[in-house]
């Protein structure tokens, strides 16, 4: 995952998505025309998957794609590491983690 504008966001922000830039280790863009993508939250003892929706942009074929976080995804104060699972013709590759700071409103 690449744009780290994401993070902090205020409980139940949703408007912004967060922006990925797949790439394999070498620096080449991970198609993802026929891509499943999945994103784990976790914070302290809690994992769970994300409720949001994933948008794969264009073709697929430059490795980019977007997430809108759910309500659930942002509904809970903390510190989350992110990670997303792209899964390609039944073998995934996970990416490195990343971390979402989720603070409460006024």
């Amino acid at each position: 995952m690449a744009a780290d504008d994401y993070s902090p966001r205020y409980v139940g922000d949703t408007l912004k998505p967060l922006v990925a830039q797949f790439n394999y280790k070498d620096g080449t863009p991970i198609p993802l025309a026929s891509a499943t993508l999945a994103l784990v939250m976790e914070s302290g003892a809690t994992r769970r998957t994300g409720t949001g929706t994933w948008a794969i942009t264009g073709d697929g074929s430059a490795g980019q794609a977007t997430y809108a976080f759910s309500d659930t995804d942002v509904g809970t104060v903390g510190d989350w590491l992110l990670q997303a699972a792209i899964t390609i013709a039944g073998k995934t590759e996970h990416t490195d983690t990343k971390l979402l700071q989720i603070i409460a409103t006024l």
